[in-house]
């Protein structure tokens, strides 16, 4: 928030468009090239002198209309006459517009820009406060680009945008801008507006107190409020994402769950248990010989379904149904010949069909754990859009993936 702040006083300090009337002279250091033509040296419309467009009638028409859609907060009209705006400049304008009741253009010069039909623009303001009787004089500046449709404001050459660095820039017409500033006659007209402003400050209590004081606070305000929202915003979507990754997971584990499913019968009168513990919260009883569906165990536990509810009882109350069926088969997995083992071994590196440092865009937000096991500690969420490695795929149901420099596991079903 200081940064911003700090960007917001640079800003009205030197171009007092919102708050004052004056210019604070920044010095630039600048390369200056001779150019005999602006088809050698793209600078070159910079160096050359004012035009005197006060009377020109399609300029003074596009301005006008951004000073009222501007002063009415009209963001609809504001960006149909220009692009882009950044979410901050837009609730910038918010606030000013409470502040503002109009804007009458005074002096508008320009110079060309560096493509066809471009315009570097100055226009001298009288800015109308609602808090003051007198207009505040003020200097803004215009990148001007012509379409098919007339002109069109690039607005990522606001002063706004230019200070706060929101939006991407050209850095050709950056230099260009830096530039035209640094020209006679762009400060003559610069010192102009800073010596009416400060002759104001001095004359006027109340215009003194506005500037110094009450449209400084309103500033701060705005800004500390819009990191604020900006920093719960970020949080909301990253919970979220969060929710939305551990659903997913649960939702992958309830159906490993459901596909693993046996039937067991109890050996014994047992208690049923909400959680894995004899301490935990007891759901009721279940009879000797009743039969149950088992998900899978934890520790000396096993989790049930107890009418219609995940629970837990003693794994040594229960018995499979079918004894004899489940010994044929440990008999069979016993007799599995190293042939067998060898393609399951590797089928390790190429369940889901991915294969080692294959890279994975995701399509959903998926929790990165730290071993193969849903109870193991989350190092990491890797977020819908973002990419992981494929290290390796294993059989039992989990892939080890690096993801921001990290090693990690996932659930195979949920990498797509």
């Amino acid at each position: 928030m200081n940064e911003i702040l700090g960007t917001c006083a640079n800003y009205l300090a030197k171009y007092r468009r919102f708050v004052a009337a004056g210019i604070v002279v920044v010095a630039l250091i600048v390369m200056v090239v001779v150019a005999t033509s602006s088809n050698l040296n793209p600078m070159a419309g910079a160096y050359g002198s004012y035009e005197d467009q006060t009377e020109n009638e399609e300029l003074i028409t596009l301005l006008n209309t951004y000073y009222t859609a501007y002063d009415n907060n009209d963001t609809q009209t504001l960006q149909e006459i220009a692009s882009p705006f950044s979410e901050r400049e837009l609730s910038y304008i918010a606030m000013m517009s409470n502040y503002i009741d109009s804007h009458a253009i005074g002096e508008l010069y320009t110079k060309n820009g560096s493509a066809k039909g471009s315009l570097l623009v100055s226009v001298k303001v009288d800015i109308k406060y609602s808090a003051l009787e007198t207009p505040a004089p003020g200097l803004d500046f215009f990148y001007l680009e012509r379409g098919e449709d007339g002109y069109h404001i690039n607005n990522a050459y606001s002063l706004f945008n230019l200070q706060n660095g929101d939006i991407e820039v050209d850095g050709d017409i950056t230099s260009l801008i830096a530039v035209f500033e640094a020209q006679d006659d762009v400060a003559k007209l610069q010192a102009k507006v800073q010596a009416e402003h400060e002759e104001l400050m001095l004359s006027d209590a109340d215009y003194n107190a506005f500037f110094t004081t009450s449209i400084r606070e309103a500033i701060a305000k705005w800004a500390t409020d819009y990191e604020a929202a900006l920093a719960q915003a970020r949080a909301e979507e990253e919970a979220a994402a969060i929710a939305v990754a551990e659903a997913a997971e649960e939702e992958a584990k309830a159906a490993e769950e459901e596909a693993s499913k046996t039937t067991v019968r109890l050996t014994a009168k047992v208690n049923v248990r909400e959680t894995a513990s004899t301490s935990a919260n007891s759901l009721g009883q279940i009879n000797e010989g009743t039969e149950v569906s088992k998900y899978g165990e934890e520790g000396d536990w096993s989790k049930i379904d107890y009418n219609g509810t995940k629970a837990y009882v003693k794994t040594e109350y229960l018995e499979a149904v079918d004894d004899a069926a489940e010994t044929d088969e440990e008999e069979t997995a016993q007799e599995d010949t190293e042939e067998e083992a060898d393609e399951q071994q590797e089928e390790e590196t190429t369940v889901a069909g991915f294969s080692k440092g294959d890279k994975i865009k995701l399509s959903d937000s998926i929790n990165v754990r730290k071993e193969m096991d849903e109870n193991s500690k989350k190092i990491a969420v890797a977020y819908q859009g973002t990419e992981v490695t494929i290290v390796k795929s294993y059989a039992n149901g989990w892939t080890e993936v690096e993801y921001n420099g990290m090693d990690g596991y996932m659930k195979t079903e949920l990498i797509k």
